[in-house]
């Protein structure tokens, strides 16, 4: 039996086959660690005996926008998803610490600059003797100058020093929000953890749910499949009913 409902603002599709009861909602559309079609699936087992869950088994098939055409891709298992989250997660702590160091080092360096200016006045008297002798006879002569003037000057010198407990202070700073923004992303990864879909085996009435991602392809239909106990269970879904 198959059945769909709105749970507190959320579109929820059941589907019902041989006692086991799968549901599955559209979370959002999601940009962490890359884009992806987010879903919550949760699995109950009605049957008197185990079943098992295995999110390797979860495939999306995705339509092109004419309906013509269409992929097939699984969905990403705890273990895929973990691991890009890693990788991300390096690399973003990567540019941090680079970030960090220049920061530090450029925090010991001090750079001063000194400007001179020097002005000087001067003055004095210049005397100027000459004389002649020819066939009209002897000639003589004097002159005499005085002088006055100012004189400038200016000079810039730039000294770098490196202050090494300004550099230590700083690199202990950008070191503990290093290691504050490590200790937030595995936080944020033991969540994922906690919430990401398991391969779970179910005993009789038992449930189990988590999120499952899919990569995401502009698309305006959605088929997402479960298989558990060779049985098939398919939702279909337009992104516009994601509740995000």
């Amino acid at each position: 039996s198959f059945n769909e409902f709105f749970y507190e603002g959320r579109l929820i599709k059941q589907l019902s086959k041989n006692n086991i009861t799968v549901t599955s909602s559209l979370r959002q559309v999601q940009r962490n660690d890359g884009k992806y079609f987010t879903f919550d699936i949760s699995v109950s087992n009605n049957t008197n005996s185990d079943i098992t869950l295995l999110t390797n088994r979860i495939k999306a098939k995705i339509f092109s926008n004419n309906q013509r055409k269409s992929i097939e891709i699984p969905a990403l298992t705890r273990k895929e998803y973990l691991k890009i989250k890693k990788r991300r997660q390096n690399m973003r702590t990567g540019l941090i610490a680079f970030a960090g160091g220049m920061s530090a080092a450029s925090a010991g360096q001090k750079t001063s600059t000194t400007n001179t200016n020097s002005y000087a006045t001067y003055s004095g008297t210049a005397n100027t003797n000459a004389s002649a002798y020819g066939s009209g006879g002897y000639a003589y002569g004097n002159a005499t100058t005085n002088y006055r003037g100012n004189a400038y000057g200016s000079s810039t010198s730039t000294t770098n020093t490196y202050d090494g407990a300004a550099a230590y202070a700083a690199s202990q700073n950008e070191a503990a929000k290093l290691n504050a923004f490590v200790a937030a992303s595995e936080e944020a990864k033991k969540r994922w953890n906690e919430e990401y879909l398991k391969n779970h085996t179910l005993n009789p009435q038992e449930t189990t749910s988590g999120l499952i991602n899919v990569k995401y392809y502009k698309t305006n239909r959605i088929i997402l499949g479960i298989i558990i106990n060779n049985l098939i269970f398919s939702f279909d879904w337009d992104p516009n009913d994601s509740e995000f």
